[in-house]
């Protein structure tokens, strides 16, 4: 069963930082849960062309098994050579569609708005305004580790 994203991150949108911290821990000891990592460990081999979920980038990457381990897989990127240690429930053997579609933001500044090169004002404890630039930052895959 794949579920909907979207509807699920509608439901959770209004809930408090602490609830949310809550539904984390839970996902995080369901992540951690040596039956099924066992299984996807099992269907992995060395060679193999995998992706895996970069949430940084909210996309899938594709790398190919350099190493299995205990818990992680040891990949190489096919886009540019480079080495990670990721987690197997990063590994997308599914072939599930990874795209949400984010919801229009009411107001405020949400993570996207900042553009590059682009003035945000800012006002000081002093009722001073000042100015700085939102810079573009270098995106990198925050669920690996790099080797």
């Amino acid at each position: 069963m794949m579920a909907d994203f979207n509807s699920i991150l509608e439901q959770i949108e209004p809930w408090s930082l602490f609830e949310l911290h809550r539904l984390n821990s839970a996902v995080a000891k369901l992540l951690d849960e040596p039956v099924r990592n066992d299984a996807i460990k099992r269907q992995l081999k060395v060679g193999m062309q995998i992706t895996y979920f970069c949430s940084d980038k909210n996309s899938l990457v594709e790398a190919t098994i350099d190493e299995i381990r205990k818990t992680r897989a040891s990949v190489i990127n096919i886009h540019d050579g480079q080495r990670w240690n990721i987690s197997f429930f990063l590994i997308n053997l599914e072939g599930i569609d990874t795209s949400i579609i984010p919801k229009k933001y009411s107001g405020g500044l949400d993570r996207n708005s900042g553009m590059a090169q682009k003035p945000l004002v800012l006002v000081n404890i002093m009722h001073a305004e000042f100015y700085r630039y939102v810079l573009p930052f270098r995106h990198e895959c925050y669920d690996s580790i790099a080797l």
